[in-house]
């Protein structure tokens, strides 16, 4: 039972390591393909794991979506405003 959580927060690890490093560069900032879903797994993973890191790659993630969101961003939930407005109250649980 040990090695499997042993093996699932490395496997955690290396997806996290991955996206801090991919993350900024998408396009979409909706909530089922883009930087909103990205943003809710760093803070779920910074509670599991307990390491600020996430939340601070969550935070700076946040940041960009603000900064990129215009006039042309669909209102739809997957990849719009509704989604990135969904996850929002869930960030300040």
């Amino acid at each position: 039972m040990k090695r499997r959580n042993t093996e699932e927060k490395e496997l955690l690890a290396r997806i996290a390591n991955h996206l801090i490093i991919n993350a900024s560069f998408l396009s979409d900032l909706g909530l089922y393909h883009g930087k909103m879903g990205m943003v809710l797994f760093f803070y779920e993973l910074g509670r599991y794991t307990g390491k600020n890191i996430y939340d601070k790659s969550a935070g700076e993630l946040f940041d960009e979506i603000y900064n990129e969101i215009h006039n042309g961003t669909p209102l739809n939930f997957q990849d719009g405003l509704c989604g990135i407005g969904w996850g929002q109250p869930v960030l300040s649980l």
